[in-house]
């Protein structure tokens, strides 16, 4: 139980890292990629995965 605790304020949590396939992109051009998740210490469920991206 202390785990999950743990877990739910991110210590031994479940990691998301979202790779790009391209290190730079154009106006209008189609961002692709891979999310890959890595479980942690204990059993999560997943619903939703929400990416955000900030262009200059």
């Amino acid at each position: 139980m202390f785990k999950k605790l743990l877990a739910q304020v991110g210590i031994g949590a479940a990691k998301v890292d979202t790779r790009l396939y391209f290190d730079s992109l154009a106006p209008g051009e189609m961002v692709e990629g891979e999310v890959y998740i890595t479980g942690g210490d204990v059993s999560q469920k997943i619903d939703d995965i929400y990416i955000y991206s900030y262009f200059k």
